[in-house]
């Protein structure tokens, strides 16, 4: 069981002798984390640390939507979340929040989920009582509370607001969350920095980050439709992603609908004014594009093809085929410059001793000359035909035929008479 909360229980299977388990749960590869509450099973993945794990295990545990009864537990969801969501009434089982508690526990591992009393709100995050019931999410150290629509709230205008608001406007981009963030649909503008750099604020990648940062949190109204911000420390995992050498510092901006990507210019030299513009001409369409991503976890691709230039094979981008073999490729060609890198000596041993050997018997089997045997076999095979051939003199047409045929026969007879 967990030590933190003793009412999960923890288990593990070998899913190589229980294929049957493996199939029944959807298991398509390991490790796998699960979590199994009543008929509902949820899958783990994001990051493997321990308190990623417990996280997980703690949001699938539920309840969907809990209860903060006083200011001081609203404080602590204010300091351990940096997203979540709350629901603010006085009367219970209103519309509203039948609407939220179902659009909750659909989407119970995004995010956290509370309802509270007007008083157990802080004062500056208070909403007025009028409003109430009131909805909104608590993120980047403000709140943004839904608006129903024109139409009147429903179910799924709920969920898409829930949906869509569950990211904060800046974030650290990993391998644990680039493809939950790019399941947004929005381009995602990323600041590719050395890790090393929000320790030194002087330096230009620091500089080029707070950038990024401030254009997220202070023109949310222009860009948050359509597009999230956030920080890549190194460029290893968008070189994976791009399948291609992206320097540090850059600005890269993916697009996980069409499976494409932008590469701002002088990217340390930018400024807001120009950061906006090169993000207008991306939502307009008339960006450059530098080519195409690979996200192998994201849903299949909304449109076939992404043209370059008028004219590029459906399917290039994304977990498309093409992409595949390229990443394979890709893969190989890194996996050699990364050997080469550490140990050169090495690495020309193991693969250029081999190279030469398979080299040179290729090129022998390829050169070796089979013409004059085969000529000589045939010219053999011409003259022992001509000499049983040869015409009896004074004999033409079926006579000259009889004649060979009768030939030996004769021989024979001459023979035995001696």
């Amino acid at each position: 069981m967990m030590k933190k909360d003793p009412e999960i229980r923890i288990g593990k299977i070998d899913g190589t002798r229980y294929g049957s388990v493996m199939d029944q749960f959807g298991v398509n590869g390991f490790p796998a984390i699960k979590f199994i509450k009543d008929d509902a099973v949820y899958t783990h993945k994001g990051g493997r640390t321990t308190n990623d794990i417990m996280e997980f295990a703690q949001r699938a545990k539920g309840p969907a939507v809990r209860p903060l009864l006083s200011t001081s537990n609203f404080r602590t969801a204010m300091r351990d979340h940096p997203v979540f969501f709350v629901l603010v009434t006085q009367e219970e089982d209103t519309e509203l929040e039948t609407m939220y508690s179902k659009a909750a526990e659909g989407q119970i591992l995004a995010s956290y989920y509370f309802k509270c009393k007007l008083k157990a709100v802080p004062s500056d995050v208070r909403p007025k009582e009028e409003d109430l019931p009131t909805l909104f999410v608590y993120k980047d150290k403000s709140t943004y509370v839904y608006t129903a629509p024109d139409g009147g709230s429903t179910d799924l205008s709920v969920a898409d607001w829930m949906d869509d608001e569950r990211f904060p406007a800046f974030s650290m981009v990993a391998h644990n969350n680039i493809n939950e963030i790019a399941s947004a649909e929005k381009f995602m503008v990323l600041a590719i920095t050395h890790p090393s750099a929000d320790q030194h604020k002087k330096h230009p990648h620091y500089k080029m980050k707070e950038l990024v940062k401030d254009l997220a949190l202070k023109h949310r109204e222009k860009f948050h439709e359509k597009f999230v911000f956030g920080q890549m420390e190194g460029n290893d995992l968008i070189n994976d992603i791009t399948l291609t050498s992206i320097e540090v510092p850059s600005i890269v901006v993916l697009d996980p609908v069409t499976y494409q990507y932008y590469l701002a210019d002088n990217p340390v030299k930018m400024t807001a004014k120009s950061l906006s513009s090169f993000l207008h001409t991306i939502e307009n369409g008339t960006a450059e594009v530098r080519g195409y991503i690979y996200l192998p976890y994201v849903r299949p691709l909304l449109r076939d093809h992404c043209p370059i230039d008028g004219n590029l094979p459906k399917g290039f981008g994304g977990n498309s085929i093409f992409r595949k073999i390229y990443r394979v490729l890709y893969d190989i060609v890194k996996s050699v410059v990364s050997m080469w890198m550490e140990a050169p000596i090495l690495t020309t041993v193991i693969i250029g001793i081999p190279t030469l050997v398979i080299g040179t018997m290729c090129y022998c089997m390829w050169t070796v000359d089979l013409h004059d045997e085969e000529q000589d076999d045939e010219d053999d095979e011409d003259s022992m035909n001509e000499d049983e051939k040869e015409p009896v003199a004074g004999l033409e047409g079926d006579d000259e035929k009889r004649a060979l045929l009768d030939q030996p026969a004769t021989e024979d007879k001459h023979l035995k008479s001696e």
